[in-house]
């Protein structure tokens, strides 16, 4: 096996019969929103702009955004639950039962 052929670049190419079947419009690239999802752009940071959010100097949300919850991380389900207790809770329950963690 020669040795060129394992080396990996960044050039890729496409291939198929025609031309018209390789050039994608905008319907075709962009995933549209499900139900749950919010719609972008959300609010710029007032005085900023899109490249402050690439070097770092926006360092929160613009004033009235709405935060939202997080479900598939479990965030919304108990909302007056302390993370910190419930943590303490769990261990406590395993270390009871005799499950070193």
């Amino acid at each position: 096996c020669p040795t060129r052929a394992l080396t990996m670049t960044n050039e890729f190419e496409l291939a198929n019969t025609t031309r018209e079947s390789l050039i994608y419009t905008k319907e075709e690239l962009l995933a549209g929103l499900q139900e749950g999802m919010v719609d972008s752009p959300h609010a710029i940071y007032p005085g900023m702009d899109e490249q402050d959010y690439y070097r770092g100097v926006v360092t929160e949300a613009a004033p009235g955004t709405v935060r939202q919850t997080a479900v598939s991380k479990g965030e919304g389900d108990k909302p007056d639950e302390d993370p910190i207790e419930s943590t303490r809770a769990a261990d406590a329950t395993r270390h009871d039962k005799g499950v070193d963690a």
